[in-house]
């Protein structure tokens, strides 16, 4: 089996720790839930509104995580499966090689080692209960339908395997795949998942004319499938009332809005990986060197299920290895091990318990200290006018004299690095005077109006921070001097921008090369360069340029292999491969459409079902699109707005008002009238209204049940 099979899965996700290393350097004694109880049915309403969004309401936590797991399995049972099967070594079974490549790095990583080792002393009895619920719910509805498990069974689960779940996804968010890619043999081509992102913003009173405060929220991920995001809406009388969006899998919203507050994340592009290179012993090629003596490597021989041609399930064994600087891989340049603090900081879906039910913003900046969020960076908004930004994470503290974003001879017990900045010493803005905060995966020293960023020169560059900008924040800052008062509406269409900056140079890649390339120099090209040249680099859908550029910039991205952990220097665009890529898409368009000035609306489309839609936008802008062949010449999306929210909170107001929009429906499943009837809004930049009014929800429902 090649390990490289794997990465592939990985990138599917990249684009999601209560006590950060506790886990190695000792971990908290936590109250324990005392008694396991059946969850009762009868006390969960499950209700669906008009798009068959759930609402789901219960007397406590415990019993809204039960309801919120049926209602979830219920949308997307095959979906929550796919993250279960690889911690019970099973992802092989199901998907033949690229699974148990899958099943390899899990076990590799000994995350089920991990969280059985310090599970008992994690977690609030709260968050316990939660957990405790979601499983009673997940089980449940899985006993009722037996037949549509993926493979034979896989259910029950634990509250542990659902922990598990978490650090592995972790361990992703984390970016590892990048450098575990650049330790095996980089023989197969990973094909290109497209750079996800995300964009979010937040306007105080000082930026609004109605004196509210507004919060975009704007995740970009596959926008189907297992990481996919799931809107939902969970309400107990213990406090917890929350709209936000969720993993199939995941057993609280990861981000949206209560009654107070809400928040939005994305992805920082921080270094928080590190790669060192074991010196072996030339005479023991099992030892290698740390502070002058010689140490064991850990091996152990693990077995893959596989299922191979015809069905047939065949037993692989496989050698993994573990050193004092952890997870540990051979090529065949020799040994090389990885440590990253995701790694062992697998209990964030805890502080995201703790943030949904924050009340305020102090109650709010208390759990960020809880500190086990991997790499998400936050933009805040609440009703009291307050905005924020933080680029958090968990940031090693990490000696001076070594080039940490390479790799490092691992021979010294002092690159063990143990300990992290705290909250309070990451980039961060409250309350700036300009009004507005913002981060769309760029750089934390551009957050804001210039003159209150964070600036770079206060901060350890061992911290490893991302110092570029991207056409989304180039074009984010300059559309924000058009106007000092933004109406709700105006707000809004800020993320349906799909122009792209005056300069426009995508991630920093060099890629505006093909703006510069000379038209008497490739006379075969001339009318395409020219036309390029001429372009206004907006991607509207009756723009006759765009739909070149974005099959022109998909071949060069192609061409490098670029995924959302690249820098400028890892993948600089040569002229030779612009030339390249702008021929291949020239001859695309003359085949399919005989002329390259073809309108984006008939090029690049949304589909899903029998359902088919024009849609704007491009990679790199704002109204973010990135694009797989579909068919007759044209592309869809497969990669961008995966969820959207905005939020206007008023003082004074009991609840916020909010839209949203699913690029889909709530469904998984095809014969369900909610598989693709947000599409079409979706796609215009439409939205529906979201509320916390118990009694509107319950008055408009199309259907309230209980789940048994």
């Amino acid at each position: 089996m090649n390990r490289l099979l794997f990465i592939f899965l990985l990138l599917l996700a990249s684009n999601s720790d209560a006590q950060r290393f506790s886990k190695i350097f000792g971990p908290r004694v936590a109250p324990r839930l005392n008694k396991i109880l059946p969850v009762n049915p009868a006390t969960i309403k499950i209700v669906r509104d008009k798009w068959g969004v759930p609402h789901i309401f219960a007397p406590t936590d415990r019993e809204v995580a039960y309801g919120l797991a049926y209602a979830m399995a219920e949308d997307n049972f095959a979906a929550m499966q796919e993250l279960i099967l690889p911690i019970k070594g099973r992802t092989g079974e199901y998907l033949g090689a690229q699974g148990a490549a899958v099943d390899f790095l899990y076990q590799t990583f000994r995350i089920d080692e991990i969280v059985e080792r310090d599970f008992e002393n994690s977690f609030s009895k709260e968050y316990l209960a939660v957990l405790d619920g979601y499983v009673q719910g997940a089980n449940k509805y899985a006993s009722l339908h037996k037949k549509d498990q993926l493979v034979k069974n896989l259910f029950p689960i634990s509250t542990r395997d659902m922990i598990k779940i978490y650090a592995l996804l972790q361990c992703v968010v984390c970016g590892v795949d990048k450098d575990v890619k650049a330790i095996v043999d980089n023989t197969i081509a990973l094909g290109v998942d497209g750079p996800k992102g995300s964009n979010a913003y937040a306007f105080s009173p000082v930026k609004t004319t109605d004196g509210s405060t507004y919060l975009a929220i704007n995740p970009h991920q596959p926008i189907e499938g297992a990481f996919t995001w799931q809107e939902v809406h969970v309400c107990s009388e213990e406090g917890w009332n929350m709209i936000g969006a969720t993993l199939p899998i995941g057993c609280i919203p990861f981000f949206g809005t209560n009654e107070n507050l809400g928040w939005a994340h994305t992805i920082n592009k921080t270094d928080l990986v590190d790669v060192f290179q074991l010196k072996m012993n030339p005479n023991s090629p099992l030892k290698y060197e740390l502070d002058g003596r010689w140490e064991d490597l850990e091996v152990r021989t693990i077995e893959l299920k596989v299922k191979i041609i015809g069905g047939v399930k065949v037993k692989v064994k496989k050698e993994v290895y573990w050193s004092e600087f952890g997870p540990t891989l051979k090529n065949d340049k020799g040994f090389f091990s990885i440590r990253f603090p995701a790694l062992y900081a697998f209990d964030a879906t805890e502080q995201w318990y703790w943030m949904t039910k924050s009340k305020n913003w102090d109650e709010f900046r208390h759990n960020l200290d809880m500190q086990t969020l991997a790499r998400q960076n936050i933009v805040y908004a609440d009703n009291q006018n307050n905005i924020f930004y933080i680029d958090n994470g968990l940031f090693p503290k990490r000696k001076n004299g070594y080039n940490w974003r390479g790799t490092i001879l691992g021979n010294k017990s002092e690159l063990l690095w143990k300990e992290f900045y705290p909250v309070s010493a990451l980039p961060q803005v409250k309350n700036p005077t300009s009004g507005y905060v913002f981060n769309v995966n760029n750089t934390p020293f551009d957050c804001t109006a210039p003159n209150e960023c964070p600036k770079s020169k206060d901060f350890d560059p061992n911290m490893g921070f991302y110092p570029y900008h991207n056409d989304r924040s180039k074009r984010f800052q300059e559309i924000i001097k058009e106007k000092n008062k933004w109406t709700f509406e105006q707000f809004k269409s800020i993320k349906f921008n799909t122009q792209m900056p005056t300069d426009s140079s995508y991630f920093d890649l060099n890629a505006n090369i093909l703006y510069r390339l000379n038209a008497e120099k490739y006379p075969e090209l001339k009318p395409q360069i020219l036309q390029l040249k001429n372009w206004d680099r907006n991607a509207d859908t009756n723009n006759t340029t765009a739909g070149l550029y974005n099959l022109t910039l998909l071949n060069i991205l192609k061409k490098v292999n670029f995924n959302a952990d690249h820098r400028p220097e890892d993948a600089p665009v040569t002229e030779l491969m612009a030339v390249e890529a702008l021929t291949k898409a020239t001859k695309h368009f003359k085949k399919y459409y005989h002329t390259t000035e073809v309108p984006l609306r008939l090029f690049q489309k949304h589909v899903r079902g029998n359902k088919e839609y024009s849609i704007a936008g491009q990679c790199d802008a704002l109204r973010a699109v990135y694009l797989e062949s579909y068919k007759d010449g044209k592309y869809k999306t497969f990669i961008g707005d995966c969820y959207t929210m905005f939020v206007k909170y008023t003082k004074g107001e009991k609840y916020p008002y909010i839209e949203t929009i699913h690029p889909y429906g709530t469904s998984g499943h095809k014969e369900s009238p909610h598989y693709n009837d947000q599409m079409e809004m979706f796609a215009t930049g439409k939205y529906k209204q979201m509320t916390f009014d118990k009694e509107e929800i319950f008055k408009n429902a199309e259907k309230v049940y209980n789940p048994e």
